[in-house]
């Protein structure tokens, strides 16, 4: 954002593309929840993609937690972000709550960061990987 409070991320990406900078995402995992809706899901691993992060099964990201690169002191791990969807399920049962909480919670447990469907949203459009590391423990995980 600049001072008067706009996004500037289409800019900023424009700009760093053109001096070829790697892609807002380059050096990020993610892993979508089992219970993001269809839509949501498909959108943001696509949006993912397209912003050179790489999405990862869950098995995949769990592997990743527990043995990171770490063949060099200076190298720092991955960060890896485990992607849940904010928005209300198109069919509740009873019971879906709670296993999705304990989905978050142990994806949580295992090293991931959680984050929401939205800000993945919000820092593509403000060109701002930054986003992603600055978000508050996320409530879902905490309650």
């Amino acid at each position: 954002m600049d001072s008067l409070g706009t996004i500037n991320g289409p800019k900023q990406g424009r700009i760093r593309a053109s001096e070829g900078a790697p892609k807002l995402f380059s050096v990020l995992c993610f892993c979508l929840s089992d219970f993001m809706s269809p839509d949501n899901r498909d959108r943001t691993r696509d949006l993912i993609a397209a912003a050179g992060g790489r999405v990862l099964e869950k098995r995949d990201l769990r592997l990743l937690l527990e043995n990171p690169d770490r063949s060099s002191s200076s190298v720092k791990p991955r960060p890896c972000y485990f992607v849940y969807d904010v928005d209300p399920p198109g069919e509740f049962r009873s019971g879906s709550l709670q296993e999705e909480m304990e989905e978050v919670r142990e994806q949580a447990a295992a090293g991931a960061q959680v984050i929401c469907h939205l800000t993945v949203l919000d820092a593509v459009a403000a060109y701002d990987a930054e986003i992603l590391l600055t978000v508050k423990k996320d409530r879902f995980v905490t309650s």
